[in-house]
């Protein structure tokens, strides 16, 4: 760690890519997060990013924070950032991204869907970089879910810290990386 310089561990990806997954890992392996289980967005906290960018980074120092979309939402230059970037199968993100908003799973939406997904990501690489966050580790969704304790290595050796990696594999629901009909993080809140 820098000296004078805040650290800030990102989790980011584009919506529905498992960033709430590594966040309740992080969590349950002692990292203290910015907002609660299971979703860990704050509102509040998310908004600061344009309108009190010094006190995002105040609230996130030596925190965790989720960051999705950071082409939309820049993260400020400044603090020393641990990334992990979450990546899914585009196909089954964008299924997933569409069950969410409601929308019909007809191919076509699909295939736009997942056209952007894949033109989103360069921007969002590109964002983050421009942020300093260049000390990234990259996190598959469907490794996180067949290599929950793997990923949890994975995980504590990036930040270089010692956490709990079998209560971190732990919180990992057991199912395949397919788009599910309903939605778990509503069975996680009501646990």
């Amino acid at each position: 760690m820098t000296p004078g310089r805040p650290q800030i561990v990102v989790v980011a990806g584009l919506g529905r890519c498992g960033t709430s997954l590594a966040l309740q890992m992080l969590a349950a392996g002692g990292v203290t997060c910015v907002g609660g289980a299971p979703s860990f967005e704050d509102a509040e906290h998310n908004a600061l990013l344009k309108s009190d960018p010094d006190a995002w980074v105040a609230g996130a120092a030596g925190r965790a924070v989720k960051v999705l979309d950071p082409h939309r939402h820049q993260i400020p230059l400044g603090p020393e950032y641990r990334l992990f970037w979450l990546l899914r199968d585009w196909s089954e993100q964008a299924r997933s991204q569409l069950k969410t908003a409601g929308a019909p799973q007809d191919r076509a939406r699909r295939k736009r869907m997942e056209r952007s997904l894949k033109a989103e990501t360069d921007l969002a690489g590109a964002a983050l970089a421009r942020a300093g966050a260049n000390d990234w580790e990259l996190l598959p969704f469907d490794l996180l879910l067949s290599r929950p304790r793997q990923m949890a290595e994975t995980m504590a050796r990036h930040l270089g810290r010692d956490l709990d990696v079998d209560r971190m594999a732990s919180v990992v629901v057991s199912r395949g990386p397919k788009c599910l009909d309903g939605f778990l993080e509503l069975s996680l809140v009501a646990a």
